[in-house]
């Protein structure tokens, strides 16, 4: 209704995030009618933004749609895997800190073999072996609980709820991570679901995937309109300026 009184207007956003949450029933969101399925409605889960970007990309409308393709949020290596994997290698990075070797830690003369991991790589994954519960995984959230500790540590004093950020699937690893950590801490990071971390930025995010079994990736995912982009696991990915570590088991 607001959008029909102007001449033109102008849409900026992502459709490989998150889109709005949908609690309908899935049978109650197609649409069938042969007018509106020909003008790009088909599938009310799919927003306008998106919608009216499919169109121009099918009826070739290429001056009515672009990418704004530099990025000042992360660190280049964090970039890299989205970019190439979600982006077909279109960011670019805005700022001299994004291609900076140092880490943003007080990592001089330390002997924790966690501080000097942090040295050596923007993007870290620490394996994890696979536990019996299907949404618990009590080892990824013991280990959380020490890299919060030893970031605290080597932070110089500057420690704070922009620091770290924790992500995780279920609510159940979330009460297990805040369980595993001492009462001081609780009050100086989040930790959440990505949905919830959808639009907001941490120095270091750590990501706690918590699957314990293939079966349960179909749930962790929310694919796009095309099935090319898992844009939680982008969004989640995303979330990292200066340094993104993963928790999870390699053979999941």
């Amino acid at each position: 209704g607001l959008l029909a009184q102007f001449e033109r207007f102008i849409l900026i956003g992502d459709e490989k995030q998150l889109p709005a949450v949908i609690t309908q029933q899935e049978c109650g969101l197609t649409v069938t009618d042969p007018e509106l399925n020909a003008i790009g409605i088909s599938d009310l889960r799919i927003s306008l933004f998106e919608r009216l970007l499919i169109l121009c990309k099918q009826n070739g409308w290429n001056d009515a749609y672009g990418m704004i393709s530099r990025q000042g949020r992360m660190h280049r290596d964090i970039q890299e895997f989205p970019n190439r994997t979600f982006y077909d290698n279109r960011l670019t990075w805005l700022r001299p800190w994004q291609d900076a070797p140092a880490h943003i830690l007080d990592l001089d003369n330390t002997d924790d073999p966690l501080a000097r991991a942090f040295a050596r790589s923007r993007v870290l994954f620490f394996p994890s072996q696979r536990e019996r519960s299907p949404k618990v995984h009590r080892e990824e959230a013991r280990r959380t609980a020490l890299l919060l500790d030893s970031i605290r540590r080597h932070s110089n004093g500057t420690f704070s709820l922009d620091t770290v950020g924790v992500i995780t699937p279920y609510r159940a690893q979330i009460a297990t991570i805040i369980s595993s950590l001492p009462p001081d801490l609780h009050n100086l990071v989040t930790i959440d679901t990505v949905e919830r971390y959808q639009g907001s930025e941490r120095d270091i995010i750590i990501l706690s995937f918590a699957a314990n079994h293939p079966s349960q990736l179909r749930n962790l995912q929310s694919l796009s309109t095309d099935g090319r982009v898992d844009r939680k696991l982008n969004v989640a990915l995303t979330r990292a300026r200066h340094q993104l570590i993963l928790l999870g088991c390699p053979d999941v």
